[in-house]
């Protein structure tokens, strides 16, 4: 029966699952490169077994797109059984399950692709292939990933992530291998599901650059498959996605955007918002100043004490150009 993208994301899957609880390691050479991940802010609690999440603290608030996107008509994945016996059937599940659903809210505005196996989005030849990659393709550019992810099997132990430790060789191996990912793929929003937990993390890097460095701080979100009453991986997966969006507006940045006179000193790469050096001090909202998404075309533009702000000539203050066409 149909219904909404909002209230599939709300839901868990139905469909029965069989897990033998199989596990694997992660040996890939090449992440031997990259530090493991040290500096872990966590954002998921555990409440009486629940495990519940906490999106807006590190991702934002939504916006007006947001709810075009929930409101969709979206259908409920057809009935069937599932073993999750191999890597592989952990990925046909959280495709089918989860990614499907998801993508429903993404057949515009904009229109978002999974791809499997794509290499990575560069000029510069890359050997190393990551899984999965959610993908858009503003006007004028290259195609540029919002979310990449990695399938295993049985390999992440949630305790670790969710204590912010991390201190086995198992998980410093998969920790270096998806710092790797994520710099290979100028991608700081990550997932990993291994069949029974969905971790997903975001890299708080300044810069490119930092994604690789030690002190880098890393988002981390700790979700398993079967948690009812909690948060649902679809909304998880939902979120960084949105969140992947906000940095690419980022990169559509006009270069006459001033408040109070001031033009913003950077932009942070993870997140494409605007910071603003007012008397030393680094703002993201300078003077009660906060961004908002025009929904029919995707830009942000600025408000202030819930009044818009104008340039000079009385027209909306523009923070980004659209990065997508007006609905129909």
């Amino acid at each position: 029966m149909a219904t909404t993208v909002g209230y599939l994301l709300s839901q868990h899957p139905t469909n029965p699952v069989d897990d033998p609880r199989y596990e694997t390691d992660t040996k890939k050479g090449w992440a031997k490169r990259f530090e493991p991940i040290s500096r872990v802010k966590v954002h998921t609690s555990v409440q009486d077994g629940i495990v519940l999440a906490d999106f807006d603290s590190a991702l934002g608030r939504e916006q007006a797109d947001d709810t075009v996107r929930q409101q969709l008509g979206a259908y409920p994945p057809n009935y069937r059984h599932w073993r999750l016996e191999t890597e592989s059937d952990a990925k046909n599940w959280f495709h089918h399950e989860i990614s499907s659903v998801v993508l429903a809210a993404w057949a515009q505005h904009p229109n978002v692709i999974q791809q499997s196996e794509a290499k990575a989005f560069s000029d510069s030849t890359i050997a190393e292939v990551a899984d999965d990659a959610y993908t858009i393709k503003p006007a004028s550019q290259m195609r540029t990933p919002l979310v990449i992810g990695e399938f295993k099997r049985g390999l992440i132990q949630p305790p670790q992530w969710q204590r912010g430790d991390i201190d086995t060789s198992r998980q410093l191996t998969l920790s270096r291998e998806l710092r790797g990912y994520a710099h290979k793929y100028e991608c700081p929003q990550i997932f990993c599901f291994d069949g029974r937990t969905l971790l997903m993390l975001q890299f708080r890097a300044r810069k490119l650059k930092h994604v690789a460095e030690a002190d880098c701080e890393v988002d981390c979100w700790v979700i398993p498959r079967e948690n009812e009453g909690g948060c649902t991986l679809r909304y998880a997966l939902y979120r960084l996605l949105v969140q992947g969006l906000r940095r690419c507006q980022g990169k559509l940045a006009l270069s006459n955007v001033t408040l109070y006179g001031q033009s913003p000193k950077f932009r942070q790469f993870y997140s494409g918002e605007p910071i603003w050096d007012v008397e030393g001090k680094l703002y993201r909202q300078p003077w009660d100043c906060y961004r908002v998404i025009d929904p029919s075309n995707g830009a942000f533009y600025w408000m202030c004490r819930e009044e818009e702000v104008q340039d000079q000539d009385g027209n909306r203050m523009w923070d980004t150009q659209g990065i997508y066409k007006a609905p129909s």
